[in-house]
C-alpha cells in the first residue's frame, strides 16, 4: 500500500457533499437561525436551521419537502417536516458541492481487498478504528493531511455554516461503525460545539446526534 493508493481507496467510497454558505447562486436551500435566548427560554428548544430537500446532494424527495432541526440540551433532538420556509428571519444558505475524503476508519472498514491485505499484515481488524499504534505513518500522514484540508469542520472556514451528505466524523463516541449503513443528511458547523448530525437510518427513521469533544 502506498499513500497514493490509500487516497484512491478513499476517493472510491467518498460520498457526495454540499457545503452550505451564506453566498452563492440560485435559490437558497436552507435558512440558518442564530441562537435566540428569549425564544429558547420559553420553548426549551433551539431551532438551528430549516433545510429544503434540494440541499441534499442526492436528494430524491421533491423540492417542496423541508425539515427544521431542533435540539434541547445535549440529549434531545428532533426534525420537524414542514411545508415551506418558517415565518422567521434567518440567514439564507446556498449549496456548494465539495470533494471531501472519508475518514480513514471508513477506508479500513470498506476498502478493497488490497486494503484488507494491508490490515492483515498489521494484524488490524477492519472493525478497529485507526490509532497511532497502527504504524505506517509515511502512508497514513498524506491521507490525513488531505482529509484535514478538505473536511468542513477541520478547515475552520467561518463561511461554512453546515454541510449535507458526506461521512460522519470519528469522535470519542463508540457508535461510528454502527452508523456506517445510515445516510448522513446534515451536520452543523457554525456555533459548535456541539456539532449536530442528522441521519436517516436504514429503516427510514431519523436520528439526531450531538457531538462534543
Amino acid at each position: 500500500m502506498t499513500a497514493e493508493q490509500l487516497i484512491a481507496e478513499g476517493r472510491a467510497i467518498q460520498r457526495k457533499c454540499n457545503l452550505l454558505k451564506p453566498t452563492g447562486d440560485g435559490e437558497p436551500v436552507a435558512l440558518w437561525f442564530d441562537s435566540d435566548a428569549d425564544d429558547e427560554s420559553i420553548t426549551d428548544w433551539r431551532r438551528w436551521m430549516t433545510v429544503r430537500a434540494t440541499a441534499l446532494p442526492d436528494a430524491k424527495a421533491p423540492p417542496t419537502v423541508y425539515f427544521s432541526l431542533y435540539t434541547s440540551g445535549l440529549q434531545k433532538g428532533l426534525l420537524d417536516f414542514v411545508d415551506g420556509w418558517p415565518p422567521r428571519n434567518g440567514t439564507p444558505l446556498y449549496a456548494h458541492p465539495a470533494s471531501v475524503l472519508p475518514p480513514l476508519d471508513a477506508v479500513f472498514a470498506l476498502g478493497s481487498e488490497e486494503v484488507g491485505k494491508w490490515l492483515v499484515a498489521h494484524d488490524w481488524p477492519r472493525t478497529e478504528r485507526y490509532n497511532s499504534n497502527f504504524g505506517d505513518s509515511e502512508i497514513i500522514r498524506p491521507y490525513e493531511e488531505l482529509w484535514f484540508s478538505e473536511h468542513p469542520i477541520m478547515i475552520n472556514d467561518p463561511a461554512i455554516y453546515a454541510f449535507t451528505g458526506g461521512w460522519h466524523l470519528p469522535g470519542q463516541d463508540d457508535d461510528w461503525h454502527d452508523l456506517i449503513p445510515a445516510k448522513l443528511l446534515l451536520t452543523t458547523v457554525r456555533d459548535s460545539e456541539p456539532w449536530v448530525e442528522v441521519f436517516q437510518m436504514p429503516d427510514g427513521d431519523y436520528k439526531v446526534v450531538q457531538r462534543i469533544t
